[in-house]
């Protein structure tokens, strides 16, 4: 989509990279809470724990996806694979972030998998959405010859 943006795209790219920092701040703190400062939560945790980590990393790759078309001219397959790479990757830093957290085990295989699933899920729509929404945005052409 870059090199050059319109005003209001320049400010929805802030916005969405923005998003992205909130996401990894609002990660990173709650991950940093002992289990006991989490106590209050602990019958979200353990019904649901999974499903959490899912739907944490799935609203994830959402501010990401369009971040990165706004700021690069890759086509939408890499635009996928990368905004689910730092997605998933964050996840990963996150269970070892967690190895330094008191009552915290780290480098849960399944929590990872729950990350990367609601990443892949997450980037999938987003670009899903964003190629559709850009796609009508576009001015066609007529095909040649008509």
């Amino acid at each position: 989509m870059p090199p050059s943006l319109s005003p209001i795209l320049k400010v929805f790219r802030f916005v969405c990279w923005l998003g992205v920092a909130i996401w990894m701040s609002t990660v990173f703190y709650l991950s940093s809470q002992s289990m006991v400062d989490l106590a209050g939560f602990a019958w979200a945790t353990e019904l649901w724990d999974k499903f959490l980590h899912f739907i944490a990393f799935f609203a994830g790759a959402l501010p990401t996806v369009p971040a990165l078309r706004l700021s690069t001219d890759w086509q939408w397959r890499k635009i996928y694979w990368i905004a689910f790479a730092i997605v998933a990757g964050y996840g990963a830093a996150d269970e070892v972030h967690q190895l330094w957290t008191p009552s915290r085990s780290g480098l849960s295989v399944g929590d990872w998998l729950a990350d990367a699933l609601g990443a892949l899920a997450g980037a999938g729509i987003a670009v899903f959405i964003h190629a559709k929404l850009e796609g009508r945005t576009t001015t066609r052409t007529a095909p040649a010859g008509n």
